[in-house]
């Protein structure tokens, strides 16, 4: 699950500036991060909410403006 997140966080270009921090521990995901619009980490959290094997996500996020 952590590989698929960290690949999905690198090739996407809305996440080319931001550092993100994933925690996966038996299909309990946490994500933390920066980010510079709030649209960003909502995507973030619908693309990790569909892998399969995660039952739950958690996402502490900062946003800039």
């Amino acid at each position: 699950i952590a590989g698929h997140i960290r690949t999905l966080i690198k090739d996407h270009q809305r996440f080319q500036n931001v550092e993100i921090t994933v925690d996966v521990t038996e299909g309990a995901v946490s994500l933390s991060g920066t980010f510079y619009d709030p649209g960003d980490f909502l995507f973030l959290k619908r693309q990790v909410a569909e892998i399969e094997g995660v039952i739950r996500l958690e996402i502490m996020a900062r946003v800039v403006t």
